[in-house]
């Protein structure tokens, strides 16, 4: 008697946890889009500056990038890999479940406007 019970307590108890662990694993791959999203901008930034630093003086670089400084630089995920392809460095892994055209950065530049000077903020359309 007492086994009839306790089964539906058990099986109660492991749907529970299964599906606490499919929620864990939805919530961890968001966060790792959106680390890998903010690292593929950082090196997108990273290589813009530097394509176009090396033929200007930098008080035009500075002049550009301050034209952003409000409005921020915004890419999607579609054009970011296809600069990024050029390079021939990056797997995107975690990026692969998102929409190309919704999924983007915003990358805004701050004074003094170096390279490491911006804020990036990511905006991810997934599907986890």
């Amino acid at each position: 008697m007492k086994k009839k019970r306790i089964m539906p307590i058990i099986l109660i108890a492991l749907l529970v946890i299964v599906i606490g662990v499919i929620v864990l694993i939805n919530m961890g791959g968001e966060k790792r889009a959106q680390r890998k999203l903010n690292t593929v901008a950082d090196k997108f930034y990273s290589y813009y500056y530097d394509d176009n630093s090396d033929k200007k003086d930098k008080e035009v670089i500075k002049e550009f990038l301050s034209n952003y400084a409000d409005t921020g630089i915004t890419i999607n995920l579609k054009n970011l890999k296809l600069y990024m392809d050029t390079k021939k460095i990056e797997n995107y892994g975690a990026l692969n479940k998102c929409d190309e055209e919704k999924t983007k950065v915003i990358i805004t530049p701050f004074s003094p406007y170096g390279k490491k000077d911006k804020t990036i903020t990511t905006i991810l359309d997934c599907d986890f």
